[in-house]
């Protein structure tokens, strides 16, 4: 049998916190902000290779931009992420916008 008594985990956010938002919170702060930076970089590469399939890699850009930019504002909102990360989509989406405009003319 293993003893497994010599780690110690801390367990009580489990019993302190009544909404699930308080126990990602935790999880997200024990880990330094790493989980939300991961989501949100996570889900812009692939949105962004999922809408390659179809489209070209400009449209495919501003596409996962734009949802990865109302998805980092929620979350800075709620402060997971900081504002940068809004920033950053925001940037990214008139960069592509720029660059499909130029390309349709």
């Amino acid at each position: 049998m293993v003893d497994w008594s010599h780690l110690q985990y801390n367990l009580s956010m489990l019993n302190e916190s009544d909404t699930v938002v308080g126990l990602v919170d935790y999880a997200n702060v024990q880990t330094g902000n790493f989980l939300a930076y991961a989501l949100i970089i996570s889900v812009f590469f692939i949105l962004l290779m999922s809408m390659m399939r179809r489209h070209e890699f400009i449209e495919a850009l501003v596409t996962s931009c734009f949802v990865c930019f109302v998805l980092s504002a929620l979350l800075s909102y709620a402060h997971f992420v900081p504002f940068l990360f809004v920033i950053l989509f925001m940037a990214g989406l008139g960069v592509g916008g720029f660059l499909l405009f130029i390309k349709r003319d």
